[in-house]
């Protein structure tokens, strides 16, 4: 379940060139909600995106862009 949650975050993240990745200031500010019981369940069954978030801006809410 690590390597599949890094690969959908970090790895993903290192593979678009993306140099300040991580909840740290100055970061990007992405993020993408989900709700699921467990981080293995957020990858395995990839429920709809409750929230996301692109560079501290929401650009989708329940599935429909904002």
């Amino acid at each position: 379940v690590g390597w599949a949650l890094a690969t959908v975050t970090t790895e993903a993240a290192r593979g678009c060139g993306f140099a300040e990745y991580g909840l740290a200031p100055g970061a990007r500010g992405d993020v993408v909600l989900v709700d699921a019981e467990t981080v293995a369940e957020a990858v395995v069954a990839r429920p709809q995106r409750r929230l996301v978030v692109s560079a501290g801006r929401v650009v989708a809410r329940d599935g429909a862009t904002a």
